[in-house]
């Protein structure tokens, strides 16, 4: 078995029924829900006309990629990280014959794929809110009988995913280098502030805490600019790639974590 094989079966080992993957579901949830009564209570908006599914699916996304992911992630990256700063675990890890740096990887890899399941569980769960609105009869005149926009909502949880990856490998580093808990939510917290604050300027395209809001946002209403889009998603690659080498770099070569 390769070391970071042999690191990501310890890690997904360590993640099983923490609170790390119940906010996979609980997370996404909680905003679905949020966009769902608000979508209920919007009845002078309301016509023959609307599409419950785009309408709340747009909700969703715009209140998941602006403030929840930015701090979802935070909080995941920090959780995974305690999993071995609040037990000193990071002395017996690094003890391990197994590779340094595969240990790193194997982490930001559990993260990335976290998020995608949040990606995932937010889609899956928007659907089944419209079907649950639709079988209580609530708003009975909107257009249930509208296509579910399968590649809207795809193209959605896609884009904003790729488009975090350079946030996760951010917050990763600042989770696993930092003992203090505290550290990794405040700058999850500064950070996700100053992408809100982004996300209506020209720099929102460039900025790793609103690339997702804007990105989401461009697959699901039509009549935002997406232009900057591709440049978006290469920035994203590139700058996680340049990322985790530089955090594996620094978090390896602590001597005492």
């Amino acid at each position: 078995m390769t070391p970071l094989l042999f690191a990501l079966r310890a890690e997904s080992l360590k993640i099983k029924r923490t609170l790390a993957l119940w906010l996979v579901v609980i997370g996404p949830l909680a905003v679905v829900i949020f966009a769902t009564l608000l979508f209920m209570q919007s009845r002078q908006f309301i016509d023959s006309e609307t599409d419950p599914w785009l309408i709340i699916g747009s909700n969703s996304f715009g209140m998941w990629a602006v403030l929840a992911l930015p701090l979802f992630i935070a909080l995941e990256t920090a959780l995974l990280g305690q999993l071995e700063h609040g037990s000193g675990g990071w002395k017996q890890i690094f003890a391990q014959p197994n590779p340094r740096w595969a240990t790193y990887f194997a982490k930001q890899v559990v993260t990335l794929g976290v998020i995608g399941l949040s990606q995932i569980a937010l889609i899956a769960e928007i659907l089944l809110a419209v079907v649950l609105m639709r079988a209580l009869n609530v708003h009975p005149v909107v257009n249930y009988a509208a296509p579910i926009p399968w590649a809207a909502l795809a193209k959605a949880g896609l884009f904003s995913y790729v488009t975090a990856w350079l946030m996760i490998a951010i917050h990763t580093w600042v989770g696993l280098r930092w003992q203090n808990f505290a550290i990794a939510i405040a700058v999850g917290v500064i950070a996700a502030v100053a992408g809100f604050m982004a996300v209506n300027s020209e720099l929102g395209w460039y900025f790793p805490w609103s690339m997702a809001a804007l990105s989401s946002s461009a697959a699901l209403r039509p009549e935002i600019d997406a232009q900057l889009m591709p440049l978006a998603l290469v920035l994203s690659i590139v700058g996680t790639l340049i990322v985790s080498l530089l955090g594996n770099w620094d978090v390896t070569r602590q001597d005492v974590l």
